[in-house]
């Protein structure tokens, strides 16, 4: 570009602006698209599997403080021995 034409007034319309696509400089991409998917999977399936996880571990937590509570129940009614559900 001359100086000549940058110090010129703006009477270019929207229609010579946007005529020919001008790349920026060098510089590129840092990271390609396919590792982006692949590190994006990676993070998806490591999230599931750490949910799972820990929904399976309060699970027992619960199993185990609602055994304590059936054994409970069953000592002060004095039905120890019995495997009847309470309706």
């Amino acid at each position: 570009m001359s100086q000549a034409s940058a110090l010129a007034p703006a009477t270019e319309t929207v229609q010579d602006r946007r005529s020919e696509f001008v790349p920026v400089g060098p510089g590129g991409e840092t990271s390609s698209a396919e590792a982006l998917l692949i590190m994006a999977y990676l993070l998806m399936w490591a999230f599931i599997f750490v949910l799972v996880g820990a929904s399976l571990h309060r699970q027992r937590k619960l199993d185990a403080r609602l055994d304590d509570l059936e054994a409970a129940l069953q000592k002060r009614d004095g039905t120890a021995g019995t495997d009847e559900a309470v309706v």
